[in-house]
């Protein structure tokens, strides 16, 4: 079976992304597959799978870094790579 979430789950600037993706898969066991659209690159593709741990802040760290410099076609409307309870934590 294969799940397919769109993690910003909105067309405007958000400050984190939605956690449903996040919550579905830890509660299934399966692993999250990024994948992107670089616009700038005019390139897409996927990477490994990642297995989510539960620990919210490492479990991001990884998508964060697969993340890094890829550039949407609307780069001002891309928030960060960061749930909600990463943001709660910081304040």
């Amino acid at each position: 079976m294969t799940i397919v979430v769109p993690v910003s789950g909105t067309r405007g600037h958000t400050t984190h992304w939605k956690s449903g993706f996040y919550r579905i898969a830890l509660a299934a066991g399966v692993p999250v597959v990024p994948a992107f659209v670089d616009y700038t690159a005019r390139t897409c593709g996927a990477g490994d799978p990642i297995v989510l741990s539960g620990d919210i802040s490492a479990d991001m760290d990884k998508f964060r870094a697969f993340y890094q410099g890829i550039e949407g076609k609307y780069p001002d409307d891309d928030g960060p790579v960061l749930l909600r309870e990463e943001l709660d934590a910081r304040t």
